[in-house]
């Protein structure tokens, strides 16, 4: 039993081994290669050196594989270690590249940290023994250097997703139409994200028909006349059941009764979509969408969230102020075919508003008494009533 366990643990510290980092080293001595293939191969494991003595062999290797850093000798028969940087340079930015030389120039060595070399070794025995540790440390900077860069940009991409969503905001705030709203709205999106296609789905009252409302990327003519039947128990590219958002990762894993035919036929692979919410039951969807196959992390979906709950206040605002328009003209045609007269005054007792009633009963025209004081057409005798009611009205007493 102990040998099994013992057998065990070796075979698993064997898989959970780091791989042996990939070194391309350019050097045309063939002493020089010997001398660092020794120094690194004695740490068993640690290190996968392919050599080139050529300019023709370094660019064939550096185009076969990926490589976690470049070894390179100065002066090398028909080109130089600068050359060597350059060419790396221009295929991965990140790559680290050591320059090893046998001369110690200064000049050289400062030449080459404004090339952007990751180091610059000498070979000393001295220099030489550090080497391992020197690549380990040159691979290990690069990598906290591109951490550092994908972190802020990260953030950089985070605050234009803020700003976005603010600005469409601002853009609810001053009155713009829904409708050119929505088309703002799927515009940005796209654009932020840098995806291909967005869409907004309006549901209709049978809980099963979304009308393509607004969109970028759909072949013309599609948005404002496609409608999409989406069935609660196939499809799982919008969140009709649930308000959780949609993830699609890779939709051409997903069976063909599950797709809806609009991202079929603009081969949508990937995208999101989140739920426009609204009182009672949603409004509908707003997604995002690529032919590539994208990963979606949830900076994005936060911010594909945001712009939904933009819209749905901007939606809310538009039913309320078309069903306060829908109050008003009924309001108003009551007023206008009314039998009796019916009149508006303000607190200083000008007449404000008077309905076709008026004409028909004292023959005076309307625009002749809109504007003037109320008294005018109250008889002398009644005008001391008249007022006393007025001012209890404004105090708020009953008259």
């Amino acid at each position: 039993m102990e040998f099994t366990r013992s057998k065990h643990t070796t075979s698993s510290a064997r898989r959970s081994a780091p791989r042996p980092m990939r070194i391309l080293y350019v050097d045309d001595s063939t002493y020089d290669r010997d001398l660092i293939r020794h120094i690194l191969e004695a740490e068993p494991g640690s290190f996968c050196i392919t050599e080139a003595a050529t300019q023709e062999e370094f660019l064939a290797h550096l185009q076969e594989r990926t490589y976690d850093a470049v070894l390179t000798d100065f002066d090398i028969l028909g080109f130089n270690g600068f050359e060597v940087l350059d060419i790396v340079r221009s295929k991965d930015p990140d790559l680290p590249v050591i320059i090893v030389t046998g001369s110690g120039s200064e000049e050289v060595a400062v030449e080459a940290m404004r090339r952007k070399a990751s180091d610059y070794v000498i070979k000393n025995p001295q220099h030489l023994q550090r080497l391992p540790h020197t690549i380990r440390a040159a691979i290990e900077r690069q990598r906290l250097q591109q951490k550092h860069r994908q972190t802020e940009a990260k953030l950089k991409a985070r605050l234009r997703q803020q700003a976005v969503a603010v600005e469409l905001g601002h853009r609810a705030l001053a009155g713009v139409p829904l409708d050119t709203l929505l088309q703002e709205a799927c515009l940005l999106v796209a654009q932020t994200l840098g995806l291909e296609m967005s869409l907004v789905l309006e549901a209709r009252p049978d809980g099963a028909t979304y009308f393509l409302r607004a969109g970028v990327g759909w072949e013309a003519g599609r948005v404002g006349r496609t409608t999409l039947h989406l069935r609660a128990d196939a499809d799982a590219c919008f969140p009709v059941t649930s308000p959780a958002p949609v993830i699609l990762v890779n939709l051409e894993a997903y069976p063909d009764r599950a797709v809806p035919a609009l991202l079929r036929e603009h081969g949508v692979i990937s995208g999101m979509s989140v739920v426009i919410p609204a009182p009672g039951s949603p409004y509908g969807f707003l997604g995002a969408y690529t032919r590539h196959r994208e990963s979606f992390d949830p900076d994005d979906l936060h911010f594909l969230q945001a712009i939904a709950n933009v819209l749905a206040t901007a939606i809310e605002r538009h039913r309320a102020e078309e069903h306060l328009r829908a109050s008003e003209t009924r309001y108003r045609t009551l007023i206008e075919s009314a039998r009796d007269v019916i009149y508006t005054i303000s607190r200083e007792g000008i007449i404000t508003s008077l309905n076709p009633a008026f004409e028909l009963h004292t023959g005076f025209a309307v625009g002749d008494w809109v504007g003037r004081p109320f008294i005018k057409l109250v008889h002398p005798e009644d005008v001391p009533r008249a007022v006393d009611v007025f001012e209890r009205i404004l105090r708020g007493e009953r008259p």
